[in-house]
């Protein structure tokens, strides 16, 4: 007991701790300056328990340790409110939509229609007038509107319930990650207390259980998923993909890299209950035409909207200069092009490496070219990057994920959303950066240790 509460142990819970209420009850988006510092104070203390810059890379606390004060850090975000995003309003209205027993990919917020006067002033009070993208219809896929209903229906309408009953369901899968990192550290023959790189990681907890988004879920089904492949119970591994697919869809760009990975009959079986089990999911919410409601709101989303961009931002630029203005349409129709031929061409140069292990890597590359080319790339999105880094030997998405805060400050005045390209810039400059040096390096510079302690 001693040695899980010793000093050390003490000093980054109480200085982690104060940070993140002062994050979580004190300030919000506006307040970029005194987000920096917050964020620049729980990056300071992350790279104090694991320095990994170093040659090497051992972290200063236990497993035990890591995993008491990565629940402690976010059980005192547990009673905030989420101030970073606002897409928790849209969360409420789905599930308020699903416990009713509607369909929330068959109206449009804008269109709603209300049976009194009463409910339509008290809805609009409590979350319409709040939420942002009202004239579009749902992007959130089933598992998440499972999720929605059930909080909202166990909330009884009351959206501060809603808030802390979502994040502790998400503090659940969160720890999930944790726990199957560990697995998968272990057999990587990796230190499990390497966990650290995500369950201290200030963007994993500011983002996931401070600001409710589902990536954490996502990941926990994924995980799971590739857990059970290692098990060859590929029925089970297929059934927990289809599951990650129907939280969010980043998962379907991952698919085509287990080919060479799993031996042909068993991918069959892999694929065809990930399939089968998708669909079903989203059987119930046929009642409309997906493809037209969600698949129009998904691809307006992309082609409508810019948020932190980076290559993106070149070709609009070089396209402005051209034509005089925005070609967001055909440069994002250019980028999907270019991740298809990207994501064949690592496919193929792949398929000499069928360990199960190098999957982790092509995901990262994968993603990177993904974002790289997005219109829209929100600090949440690079924990996908992250996570799966952790079991490589790359390290620029940990450096993304310390940087990747300074897009906030496009929300410095409020009700105004207006970038800093000269932040952007210096983001994305540190990425290239840390990107090239993992290229160059590799293995040589950081060395991350093996469960015996011999080097990896």
């Amino acid at each position: 007991m001693r040695q899980l509460l010793n000093k050390q142990t003490a000093i980054v819970a109480l200085v982690g701790t104060t940070s993140l209420f002062f994050f979580g009850y004190c300030i919000n988006r506006s307040n970029s300056f005194s987000l920096f510092i917050v964020y620049a104070i729980l990056t300071g203390l992350f790279l104090y328990v694991f320095p990994f810059w170093k040659s090497v890379a051992r972290p200063k606390m236990t497993f035990k340790q890591v995993l008491l004060i990565g629940l402690v850090f976010r059980l005192v975000l547990l009673f905030s409110t989420p101030n970073l995003s606002d897409d928790y309003f849209r969360f409420i209205w789905d599930g308020q939509l699903i416990s009713n027993g509607n369909n929330p990919y068959e109206f449009k917020p804008v269109d709603q229609e209300f049976e009194s006067p009463k409910e339509a002033v008290a809805a609009k009070d409590r979350i319409y007038n709040k939420m942002n993208s009202k004239k579009y219809y749902s992007v959130y896929p089933p598992v998440n509107q499972v999720f929605f209903g059930m909080v909202e229906y166990a909330s009884r309408n009351n959206s501060y319930q809603f808030i802390v009953l979502l994040r502790l369901l998400l503090i659940g899968f969160d720890i999930g990650v944790i726990l199957l990192l560990s697995k998968l550290l272990k057999w990587l023959n990796k230190k499990k207390e390497l966990i650290v790189l995500y369950a201290l990681n200030p963007l994993v907890i500011t983002e996931l259980t401070g600001n409710l988004h589902f990536e954490g879920v996502t990941l926990f089904f994924a995980l799971s998923s590739i857990w059970f492949i290692i098990q060859k119970r590929h029925i089970q591994a297929g059934l927990l993909y289809a599951l990650a697919i129907g939280t969010k869809l980043v998962p379907l760009m991952l698919l085509p890299f287990f080919i060479f990975r799993i031996q042909w009959k068993r991918l069959v079986v892999f694929y065809s209950v990930i399939a089968v089990f998708t669909i079903l999911l989203f059987l119930p919410f046929s009642g409309v035409n997906l493809f037209e409601t969600m698949g129009s709101s998904i691809r307006l989303y992309f082609h409508s909207f810019e948020f932190n961009g980076s290559i993106y931002y070149l070709f609009r630029e070089i396209g402005f200069q051209i034509y005089g203005y925005n070609q967001i349409e055909k440069i994002g129709t250019i980028g999907q092009g270019i991740v298809l031929i990207s994501s064949i061409i690592i496919l193929i140069k792949s398929r000499d490496r069928k360990e199960l292990n190098s999957l982790f890597t092509n995901f990262v590359w994968m993603l990177l070219i993904f974002y790289a080319l997005a219109s829209i790339v929100h600090p949440w999105y690079i924990i996908y990057l992250l996570t799966f880094s952790i079991l490589t030997n790359l390290k620029f998405p940990l450096i993304w994920s310390f940087v990747v805060v300074l897009s906030y400050y496009a929300y410095k005045d409020i009700g105004v959303v207006e970038e800093n390209y000269w932040l952007i810039g210096a983001e994305y400059i540190i990425l290239l950066f840390a990107i090239i040096w993992d290229l160059k390096n590799g293995r040589r510079r950081v060395t991350f240790y093996s469960k015996d302690g011999d080097p990896l």
